[in-house]
């Protein structure tokens, strides 16, 4: 699911919460960084409801931490190069 400018506080809670189980799976956690951040943008210092538990800004911004270096690490799609050399062609 995309996050758009037109999402809500609770479009971003509802992501997060369909990709908790992210380890190990790219999709979903480029989906829960994406949520993570948006939560970040929108919310309030402490989000917390019912007894639910709370989200912290300090626990959103380590989870934010553990998914992009995930997603660095494992994302397919980047173009990476682990070798280049460069030769001047002779014309």
């Amino acid at each position: 699911m995309a996050l758009t400018s037109a999402s809500t506080l609770q479009n971003a809670i509802d992501q997060l919460m369909d990709n908790l189980a992210w380890e190990g799976n790219i999709t979903k956690a480029t989906d829960a960084l994406e949520a993570v951040r948006a939560i970040l943008l929108l919310r309030p210092n402490t989000i917390g409801q019912d007894g639910k538990g709370t989200l912290s800004r300090e626990s959103l911004l380590g989870m934010e931490e553990r998914l992009q270096k995930y997603v660095a690490a494992n994302n397919t799609t980047a173009n990476r190069a682990y070798f280049t050399r460069g030769r001047a062609m002779v014309v």
